[in-house]
């Protein structure tokens, strides 16, 4: 990747000029939601939708809503834009605010906000939560070692991905690789979920645990985690930039679950949100980062519906429409664009990227968008640009192979 350390604070390279990859991949289809609503009619409308596909599900079958697996039919209705509206619900509503936060818990490179959860009293204490992930490294919050959920897991991946790796657990008697024996532990409720202290972990003995499933999850799959498979997710970030997820969970099946690490501790620290404004500016980065992500999906629309009319394309609207299928497009494209755009609409200069007429639908997009917090995204993506932490070249190993493997399905 070029050397970015030395570019001004509004000028970003495009991504034309760093070595390119192959990989591509099909925005799968969502849904639009009924025109409406305030932001608690929506929370209100998903969470009720959530709870009637719920009675459909079999625990001990793992099949859930209109046949599908696990939990995953709960969840294929709920759009970018539902999402939006539940999290302003959050921040409108101070009961809802505060039983998110005390829910919800973060790490440098990790959040995950609770959105809300089904009846306790009914036995229907499901839970519905979003994950984002950083591109500024791994310690994922536990997800990138080997674990089994107490619960049955389902996973709507919005942007970026991951690549999920399934374990076999083997006893340590048996012949084995040094580096796949780990320290097994059973793990107490998470923090995130009971209380402000730390976590509590008990060692069980040590395991062996081979790994024999790579598989990449990527933008558009809503995947089923078997509750009794032991997983571990690798989100290589320079690659697939940002991911973010929404997470659904059915009941909890027991009080706890295993994680196997290399290192010896008694319990794991509590991750939560330091302040209610802490936990605010993340909510609100959570809704600008869905916006960008719909105008992403707009803007390729708007210029392929040009483009099919015949109506000509500047040489970047036709680099950003080949580009919007790449993992990282939003990190390596889509925000340096809108950077470049919004300075040369405050310098009075005339925009080099896009036609006056997607001009035009930009600026009706971004009018939707908290410019303040568009800013902050646009500024933290370009530091992990000028750190070259985003790459348009997959590395050898297990998830460039995993990819591979997607790539030939």
């Amino acid at each position: 990747m070029k050397d970015l350390s030395s570019i001004s604070p509004f000028r970003f390279t495009p991504r034309d000029s760093v070595a390119r990859g192959t990989s591509h991949i099909s925005a799968g289809a969502i849904p639009a939601a009924p025109p409406c609503c305030t932001p608690k009619e929506i929370y209100d409308r998903v969470h009720q939708e959530i709870s009637r596909r719920y009675l459909s599900f079999d625990q001990g079958k793992e099949m859930g809503f209109a046949g599908k697996a696990g939990v995953t039919g709960d969840i294929d209705f709920i759009t970018k834009k539902d999402l939006i509206g539940i999290l302003r619900h959050l921040k409108e509503d101070e009961s809802a605010l505060q039983e998110s936060k005390k829910d919800s818990a973060r790490t440098q490179l990790f959040d995950k906000i609770y959105l809300m959860s089904g009846d306790k009293e009914t036995g229907r204490n499901w839970n519905l939560r979003l994950h984002n992930y950083s591109v500024r490294g791994t310690g994922l919050g536990g997800e990138d070692i080997p674990h089994r959920h107490r619960w049955t897991l389902a996973s709507n991946v919005l942007t970026g991905g991951y690549n999920n790796v399934n374990y076999e657990e083997r006893s340590v008697s048996q012949p084995h690789d040094p580096k796949d024996k780990f320290n097994k532990y059973v793990l107490g409720a998470s923090s995130a979920q009971t209380t402000q202290g730390a976590r509590g972990a008990t060692l069980v003995n040590e395991a062996v645990m081979v790994p024999f499933k790579n598989e990449i999850y990527a933008k558009g799959d809503i995947n089923h985690f078997p509750i009794a498979l032991p997983h571990s997710v690798d989100t290589a970030p320079a690659y697939m930039g940002t991911t973010l997820t929404l997470a659904h969970t059915g009941v909890p099946t027991t009080d706890t679950s295993i994680a196997y690490y290399k290192e010896a501790f008694t319990s794991l620290p509590s991750l939560h949100f330091e302040s209610v404004e802490a936990f605010k500016a993340s909510i609100d980065l959570r809704i600008a980062q869905l916006q960008v992500l719909d105008l992403q999906d707009n803007l390729s629309t708007f210029l392929n519906a040009r483009q099919q009319n015949n109506q000509p394309l500047t040489p970047d609207e036709t680099r950003h429409l080949r580009d919007t299928h790449e993992y990282n497009y939003v990190e390596t494209s889509l925000l340096p664009a809108l950077a470049i755009y919004n300075m040369e609409k405050i310098n009075g200069i005339e925009h080099r990227e896009f036609s006056a007429d997607t001009a035009k639908f930009l600026d009706s997009q971004l009018s939707q968008i908290n410019q303040r917090v568009l800013n902050t995204l646009i500024e933290g993506n370009q530091t992990d640009l000028m750190d070259q932490r985003l790459s348009l070249v997959l590395e050898p190993g297990a998830f460039a192979q995993a990819m591979a493997e997607r790539q030939g399905q």
